[in-house]
Parts: structure tokens; sequence; C-alpha cells
């Protein structure tokens, strides 16, 4: 099968007055030439601990029309911001906002698409790692889908 497929990532850490201000912004497309469809383990996956915090691990974009289940898709737009802060000695706090989405087709592509969440998280530095825990909580006009999730993870989201 051929196929095109590229993810452009962005990352930038500046900091101010002890905070450090972390932005990733990453953009992919893919698609399956000869008009082949592109094959699943090729697709975009977002949702989760280290793209969008407060959706389940890679359900965001298109659904199995039979199942509901996410099956991937062609397109991709991630944008974090997080404020890290110093809370004492080596143990540091985290503030943050995460928008996405999976789209089917690049031209699908929309802004006003995205998937937003915020939430806190902090950080433990130990001998043997960076520990983390986050809470994030999708921004959702359905109360049913605008509980919370916890993420406990290695090193930093991005």
């Amino acid at each position: 099968m051929n196929f095109v497929r590229s993810l452009t990532q962005f990352y930038a850490f500046k900091p101010w007055h002890g905070v450090v201000f972390a932005s990733a912004a990453r953009v992919g497309l893919a698609t399956g030439l000869g008009g082949v469809e592109l094959i699943p383990s090729e697709r975009f996956r977002a949702g989760g601990a280290r793209s969008v915090r407060g959706v389940q691990e890679d359900a965001l974009g298109p659904k199995s029309p039979i199942f509901g289940d996410p099956i991937g898709g062609n397109a991709l737009l991630l944008l974090n911001q997080e404020a890290r802060f110093p809370i004492y000695r080596w143990v540091r706090g985290v503030g943050f906002v995460d928008f996405g989405n999976v789209f089917a087709r690049p031209g699908d592509v929309a802004l006003r698409d995205l998937v937003g969440s915020s939430g806190f998280g902090v950080r433990f530095t130990t001998p043997f790692g960076l520990l983390r825990v986050d809470y994030g909580r999708l921004w959702s006009p359905d109360p049913k889908d605008a509980s919370g999730r916890w993420y406990f993870g290695i090193g930093q989201a991005f």
C-alpha cells in the first residue's frame, strides 16, 4: 500500500519569573495514494494523557458506524499550553489547556470542531525520572461528557 503521511510538531518553552510556559502544536496529514484508503495502523489518533487530557485515550475523531469505536483519521490538530511552576523542592505544579481533534480527511479540519479541556497536575522529580499526575476536565455542554479524568505517567505530557 502506498501512502503519504506527515506529522509536524512545534514546541516552545519560555521561562518567566520561575514559571515555564510550555506550548505545543501538532499537525498531521495523511492520504492513501491511487485512491486507496489509509490502513488503520497509519491513521492519526488523539485523546488522553499526551494530547487532550480529559478525553479517554485515543477516543477523538471518527467512529465506527457499527460499534461506535474510534477508527482514527487522516488529519490531526493538537494545541497544548502549560504553565509549570515550583511548589516545593522536587515538586512542581502544572496548569494546562488542551485543544485537539482527529478528522476523517485533511479538508475536514476546522477550529470550531476542536475539543477543549483544562486541568492541573503535579510533577515529582525523582532519581528514577519525572513522575506525573494530571487531572483534566472537558469543556462540554453535555453534563455526561463533562466528567474529569486522572492520568498517571512518566515524563512531561509533551
